[in-house]
């Protein structure tokens, strides 16, 4: 596979199919299934360069049809920090963004943006150095917390459960 096919083929699987966000969450005790992780690299032909991503989505089916949202790390072998990706579901309010924490620490005070949203969902993408990657490996869960149009928290866990096994196979 060329490098350009490559780096498409790793956007697109951050694109994904999801369901609006306010419908699938109407109960608040919506069930979540995790998915696998999933693993993709390549090789740059022009330099050289090692490109992997790391990815995980959740679902509100028990089939894994519908995701909710999916993480995604992103390395590059000419660095150590790392791009952290999440495509999150249509149906939050834009504004307040997305709290991410690891277990019940927060990464942040702040929320993060959303880049842009598109009909599978609003993506942040965030460049992140070596220490965050550390508390992906201790963490039990990545908790994402929205806010819904008519001001309702909603949290997502995201199982980091085999984060480091997977993550030690892009190597």
């Amino acid at each position: 596979m060329n490098f350009k096919k490559s780096i498409l083929y790793i956007f697109f699987s951050i694109f994904i199919l999801s369901q609006s966000f306010a419908e699938d969450t109407k109960n608040k005790d919506f069930k979540i299934f995790p998915g696998e992780w999933e693993t993709n690299c390549s090789t740059s032909t022009t330099d050289d360069q090692k490109i992997c991503l790391l990815q995980r989505s959740m679902f509100v089916d028990k089939d894994l049809k519908k995701k909710l949202v999916t993480i995604g790390i992103q390395t590059k072998s000419s660095s150590e920090d790392f791009r952290f990706n999440l495509v999150s579901p249509l149906g939050t309010l834009t504004q307040a963004g997305v709290k991410i924490n690891f277990d019940e620490s927060p990464l942040s005070e702040k929320a993060f943006a959303f880049h842009i949203c598109k009909k599978n969902g609003c993506i942040t993408s965030i460049k992140f150095e070596q220490s965050i990657l550390q508390k992906f490996k201790k963490a039990e869960s990545l908790n994402l917390e929205y806010v819904t149009p008519d001001n309702q928290k909603i949290s997502i866990k995201v199982s980091l459960a085999g984060f480091s096994k997977a993550y030690k196979s892009l190597n």
